[in-house]
């Protein structure tokens, strides 16, 4: 299993928050808020794990991830919470990260 360094994770936890930033209608979250931060949490350890994967092992992302993947998703899984009442599934998340990662890594090849 993948034990990605705990502040990259937390690093990517706080982007996406703060992608994901004020809802007003988070009053319809059925959780509470510390079970909302562990659900941010998780999708930051699936981010680090997407990082790892797709990084080129001599000079890493041609890019930020936190702004270019992490807040991206974030402001996307807002998106989802608005349109369905509800966060988006984690791996649904997964594939958000790895879409816009991907897309960071073609604006940096070109």
């Amino acid at each position: 299993m993948h034990h990605p360094d705990i502040r990259e994770v937390a690093v990517s936890a706080v982007a996406i928050a703060q992608g994901f930033g004020e809802i007003p209608d988070l009053d319809n979250w059925s959780g509470g808020m510390v079970e909302l931060y562990d659900y941010f949490a998780q999708v930051g350890e699936l981010s680090a794990a997407v990082f790892d994967e797709l990084k080129d092992p001599a000079c890493g992302v041609p890019g930020v991830w936190a702004y270019e993947v992490d807040e991206e998703c974030g402001a996307w899984m807002a998106a989802h919470f608005r349109q369905h009442g509800a966060p988006p599934p984690l791996e649904d998340c997964r594939a958000k990260l790895v879409e816009f990662a991907r897309k960071m890594i073609a604006r940096g090849e070109s």
